[in-house]
């Protein structure tokens, strides 16, 4: 569905696009229509790094899930997840050189095989 509420569906708001400027998400984009293998996961920051809290940009995020066999396709900021003016700490797909500080309880949003 790519309609809700009079609008452009929110994840397809900013996959479409970067598909069109060949962003990030081309790498997704085939994965996520496959009929079986990858879902979308929030999958918590201490599988991916061992010290916190550590500052990465976007591109790291990506190397780092790839390394796991995954796509990064956003991140989840546990602290503002009762704010719905910033999205609920939910940002899909931002551009690469996008700094976040992770902390322990943070999550990168996932196309993976599995929960863990």
């Amino acid at each position: 569905m790519l309609r809700s509420g009079g609008g452009v569906h929110p994840w397809s708001g900013g996959l479409f696009p970067s598909l069109a400027a060949g962003g990030a998400a081309v790498a997704v984009a085939p994965r996520m229509f496959e009929e079986e293998g990858s879902e979308i996961y929030l999958k918590p920051a201490f599988l991916y790094f061992d010290t916190f809290p550590i500052t990465v940009n976007f591109a790291d995020m990506i190397g780092i899930a790839r390394r796991r066999d995954e796509v990064c396709i956003g991140f989840k900021c546990k602290a503002l997840e009762s704010d719905d003016e910033r999205n609920n700490g939910v940002q899909r797909i931002p551009e690469k050189p996008t700094e976040f500080e992770v902390q322990r309880e943070d999550c990168l949003i996932v196309l993976a095989e599995d929960e863990l």
